[in-house]
């Protein structure tokens, strides 16, 4: 699934799937019309294909090509940024998101997390868009806006292509 942040379209995000809902909405071969129609916005796009990617190999066997995607997202100016830690820092991590998680069993075995951010930086390595491996183990937030905003500008990716 993909949310869509900051899209014109009212109070709530966009949700896509890759196949839709089965009745012609939210399917995400349908988003490259929809977000060049809004091209003087600003995209936060979450949970998106690399994640997709992994949770299909890693739990059902399963290879999803989305070169079709990215090919789409391109020319629309899209950038990919992947957001990683330091290994010996995901202990701190795990304290600060037990605070909060209705699922605390999930971060039980945090190799599990250092295994998966491996695997995502692979796959982030072969996509067509343009890619920035952000290390966020200080979790300094205003750091990590400022460096993805100078990426974004040295790239080209503050404005519009189309």
């Amino acid at each position: 699934m993909v949310r869509l942040h900051g899209l014109p379209l009212g109070p709530r995000s966009c949700e896509l799937r890759a196949g839709g809902r089965g009745d012609g909405h939210g399917d995400l071969r349908h988003v490259g019309p929809a977000l060049r129609a809004a091209r003087y916005y600003s995209w936060i796009i979450d949970r998106f294909h690399l994640s997709t990617r992994l949770y299909q190999r890693l739990h059902h066997r399963r290879e999803y090509d989305f070169r079709w995607l990215e090919e789409r997202l391109l020319p629309l100016g899209f950038h990919l940024v992947l957001c990683t830690r330091r290994p010996e820092t995901f202990e701190h991590a795990r304290r600060e998101r037990l605070k909060i998680s209705g699922n605390p069993g999930q971060y039980d075995n945090l190799g599990v997390f250092v295994e998966e951010q491996e695997e995502l930086r692979r796959l982030a390595s072969e996509s067509a868009l343009p890619v920035l491996e952000l290390d966020i183990s200080d979790n300094d937030v205003p750091r990590a806006a400022e460096q993805i905003a100078g990426w974004m500008g040295h790239t080209g990716g503050l404005w519009s292509p189309v």
